[in-house]
């Protein structure tokens, strides 16, 4: 739970496992699925 004007952890989480899986995905054919994850996070 967060307080009024802070992110949740689980928000802060899901961006950085984004943009870790991003940075290290390899197939081309994901790559579109993890910037898309990325932006809804």
């Amino acid at each position: 739970m967060s307080s009024i004007g802070t992110v949740a952890a689980i928000f802060e989480a899901e961006v950085e496992t984004a943009e870790q899986k991003l940075e290290t995905e390899n197939d081309s054919v994901l790559k579109p699925y993890w910037e898309w994850r990325l932006q809804l996070a």
